[in-house]
């Protein structure tokens, strides 16, 4: 009996596991700007610090690329990229100019607007098979451009 009980369980569980499809999401920093920038979040929590990064003219950092059960969506990718910044955000430029932004600021280009031009969501779909049509993969990137460098003040 308690074999028959297992064997269901098991069966069922299987089941559930295919009922949802996977998905990848990729949450990137491009810095389009003509100088180099220094991207340094401020986690709020203790418990997540994160890495900052520095990027030349035309390079990319990943923040983050999560994926489990599901589809791809910008609103996932958008809770990472808040994730990562935490309660402020420093770009730190490489003549010594560099702007905060606080969570508190989500207008115009400060990287808390996720309804931005600096945003670009894409997305792919599942092509075949029972989940055809859900977002497989998602890429949520924000842009770091030379409007930003003008809104930096000098720190020298």
């Amino acid at each position: 009996m308690k074999n028959i009980k297992l064997f269901y369980a098991v069966i069922a569980a299987a089941l559930f596991a295919a009922c949802d499809p996977g998905y990848n999401e990729d949450v990137v920093i491009h810095n389009q700007s003509t100088h180099t920038v220094t991207v340094i979040p401020t986690p709020s929590d203790i418990v997540f610090v994160h890495d900052s990064c520095t990027l030349a003219p035309d390079a990319k950092y990943t923040v983050a690329d999560p994926g489990g059960v599901g589809t791809a969506s910008r609103s996932e990718g958008e809770y990472f990229m808040e994730l990562y910044m935490g309660d402020s955000v420093v770009f730190l430029f490489d003549d010594n100019r560099r702007i905060v932004y606080y969570i508190e600021n989500r207008d115009g280009i400060s990287p808390y607007n996720f309804n931005s031009a600096n945003y670009s969501y894409e997305e792919r779909l599942n092509e075949r098979g029972p989940f055809k049509g859900y977002a497989e993969y998602g890429k949520l990137t924000f842009t770091v451009t030379d409007e930003h460098y003008d809104a930096a003040e000098s720190t020298r």
